[in-house]
């Protein structure tokens, strides 16, 4: 839905941590990152886009100053009130403009990867799309995301819970070059089959909306 050079467009990436995200955006419009942490953002590399300290809880944007918000991995958190952060995203969006959101998906996957990470909730489709229309969305497209190696993401899981395998830190490390490649590859046929096919399971979720 944002592709580079279609046209340019004011986006704020609410909860950019150390701005991965934000780079790619800014190929498609005017950018804004946005986080509540002066370390992430003191990490940041690429200053192209503008960075700014603030909450999602509280944009510090006026009404309708912006044409896309994407939220990636960011309202499931302890710190984050994910109704007022939607209300705030539907507040600052232009009418007509596309929220995408990215969440954790089902309660009974949290692990002490969640405890790391301060997971406050994991969500279904229904609830995160119910989380959406409420705040005045009307939703385009949702998906459960990395639904190809969800088995394998489930079976850690397991085996986790069971202590057949260490469960002490956060899941999140750099992967191999190759095996980054291949899951990479893997979610872009997964992304193509899923247009035709919902599937009903998957790691994480992904709501599309627009603002009505």
């Amino acid at each position: 839905l944002l592709r580079p050079g279609l046209m340019r467009l004011k986006i704020l990436d609410a909860g950019c941590g150390t701005g991965g995200l934000t780079r790619k955006l800014f190929e498609c419009g005017k950018v804004v990152g946005l986080d509540i942490s002066m370390l992430a953002l003191s990490l940041v590399k690429n200053k192209n886009a503008a960075y700014i300290n603030g909450s999602v809880n509280k944009l510090p944007f006026g009404g309708g100053s912006f044409n896309a918000v994407a939220s990636v991995s960011v309202l499931y958190h302890q710190r984050v009130d994910d109704v007022m952060a939607v209300n705030e995203m539907n507040r600052v969006l232009k009418k007509g403009g596309l929220a995408i959101v990215v969440l954790p998906a089902f309660s009974w996957l949290f692990s002490n990867h969640d405890r790391a990470v301060h997971t406050k909730k994991r969500y279904t489709l229904r609830e995160a799309e119910k989380l959406m229309d409420r705040s005045g969305f009307n939703i385009v497209d949702s998906r459960y995301l990395f639904s190809f190696v969800f088995p394998i993401f489930v079976a850690k899981r397991i085996l986790e819970k069971c202590g057949l395998i260490n469960d002490s830190v956060s899941d999140l490390q750099e992967l191999p070059k190759w095996l980054n490649c291949l899951l990479t590859y893997l979610c872009r046929i997964e992304w193509i089959v899923t247009k035709y096919i919902k599937l009903p399971f998957g790691s994480s979720l992904v709501i599309v909306a627009l603002k009505k």
